[in-house]
């Protein structure tokens, strides 16, 4: 879907201007094919981001788009020209209506004005991008696999069946490594186990613990003559017990807890801690992984490491997102020098860049806003809103930038948004209305996805065509000092 909306798009920029500039195959290449390369660029730029995710998956992912998008731009620019050079100019639909070239609508008529506040502008836009932004701090990491699936499905119920048979609970790992071979194990090393098993034991989150040590206990209370455990209390008594257990014909429960070399002690724990899709699941599973790191200072040597389902999950999703906030710090800086480079210019490069940053702004805070878990699917978005975001403006300012060297503001900009807008509008409808198909996906995570990403393109378009001018007319870059008067161009020269 993402490739077949943006190669469709291509094609939206060569055919809006084919159909309103005479016709000339060769003068619409020479006009926009520059531009869709560019755009072609910036978007390969933005899934190439997720080569730096944990995801194999999304790597993947990332790669094919970018060969999807590759053979869709050839195709607009070799294939597509030779169809396009068979239609008529002006459609016959078109030469019905007058002459005037269109605006639009009300929309792309307001953004074609000469901003006559533009600083009124542009505090409203960051007055309606502010909570978004103080949003974006809650968001908080998580996926669940019970989230995946619509309710009632024979999956979710079935996930749920063993959730309610689990009373939601979660095994955990928890391996120490004491730093001693078996036939050391001395009464420290037990009595650091057995003090940091009993505070686990008295967690509120913590319903059950086994480790080496409770049979330690079982088998000295045997060869004490008890039935119930007793703690050794001298190295004598713990070294025949360690002789005994590691003999033949016990229970192999007690191999899974010591490793081959005796020297790491693995204490099981069943804890009643939320799913991850829990909307405080996160933050529950974290407050426990720091209690054991405190209880870990009851032993005196030997690391604690935490594993587990759960566990992992949890390091996962919080790796996942932190890798896309560093594919966003280093990839928008890529995008930053290529802009550099068409431009010559850092004032046009940066401006260039701010449609798509309010855009990824907005997505975080929408996404924080509706209490949606950062999980895979929005790393993706966030990849694709990158790239494609940046198409659209990147045509806007390069029209403007070139408008603007031999016109004044006002010209320049009304004849930038007859030229653009309308293509900009285009394919904004073009890419929401092919990311609205998730929508309809029994995916949660991509129908929530998807309904962000449309909400942030349109955020982002917008800002292109209503706040950009206001930014532009503010900084020195509008000021041409041979730009000819505001009525000093006729309708004929303007054309």
């Amino acid at each position: 879907v993402i490739v077949l909306v943006l190669s469709t798009s291509y094609g939206v920029h060569l055919y809006r201007y084919h159909a309103t500039h005479g016709g000339d195959i060769g003068e619409t290449l020479k006009s926009v094919s520059g531009v869709v390369i560019a755009a072609g660029f910036t978007t390969m730029v933005g899934f190439l981001s997720l080569v730096v995710t944990p995801s194999v998956l999304l790597r993947q992912l990332g790669l094919l788009i970018i060969a999807g998008i590759s053979a869709g731009l050839i195709s607009s620019l070799v294939l597509f020209p030779p169809i396009l050079a068979r239609l008529p100019a002006r459609p016959g639909w078109r030469r019905r209506r007058r002459e005037e070239p269109d605006n639009g609508g009300k929309l792309l008529s307001m953004a074609s004005q000469e901003p006559r506040r533009p600083g009124v502008r542009i505090l409203l836009a960051v007055a309606v991008l502010v909570p978004f932004l103080v949003a974006i701090p809650a968001l908080r990491p998580g996926f669940s696999s019970r989230d995946t699936f619509r309710a009632g499905s024979l999956v979710a119920d079935t996930m749920e069946y063993f959730v309610e048979r689990a009373q939601s609970n979660q095994q955990v790992q928890i391996v120490v490594d004491t730093g001693v071979e078996y036939g050391l194990v001395d009464m420290d090393t037990y009595q650091d186990l057995r003090r940091f098993e009993s505070l686990l034991d008295d967690d509120p989150a913590v319903l059950q613990t086994i480790s080496f040590v409770d049979f330690v206990d079982w088998m000295n209370g045997r060869l004490t003559g008890s039935i119930d455990p007793v703690p050794p209390v001298n190295q004598a008594e713990l070294g025949e017990v360690m002789e005994l257990l590691s003999g033949e014909g016990i229970d192999q429960l007690f191999e899974t807890l010591v490793d081959v070399e005796w020297r790491r002690a693995r204490i099981l724990v069943q804890a009643s801690l939320p799913s991850l899709g829990h909307k405080d699941g996160s933050l529950a599973i974290d407050e426990f992984r720091s209690r054991i790191e405190t209880y870990s200072d009851t032993v005196s040597s030997g690391k604690i490491t935490l594993l587990g389902e759960v566990i992992s999950n949890l390091l996962y999703t919080k790796y996942l997102a932190r890798s896309q906030y560093i594919s966003v710090l280093v990839f928008l800086p890529v995008i930053l020098l290529f802009l550099l480079f068409l431009f010559r210019s850092f004032g046009w490069a940066a401006i260039t860049l701010i449609p798509t940053v309010i855009g990824i702004a907005v997505y975080f805070g929408t996404v924080s806003m509706l209490g949606y878990l950062h999980d895979p699917i929005h790393v993706f978005m966030v990849a694709a809103l990158m790239g494609v975001s940046n198409d659209d403006v990147l045509y806007f300012v390069i029209v403007l930038k070139d408008k603007i060297t031999r016109r004044n503001f006002a010209e320049a900009l009304s004849e930038t948004i007859h030229r653009t807008g309308v293509a900009i509008l285009q394919t904004t409808v073009v890419i929401t209305a092919g990311i609205a198909v998730f929508l309809a996906s029994d995916f949660i995570l991509l129908r929530r996805g998807g309904l962000v990403a449309i909400v942030a393109l349109w955020a982002s378009s917008l800002t292109t065509l209503l706040v950009l001018p206001g930014i532009v007319k503010l900084l020195p870059l509008s000021r041409n000092r041979d730009a000819r008067p505001a009525g000093g161009l006729s309708r004929q020269e303007v054309d």
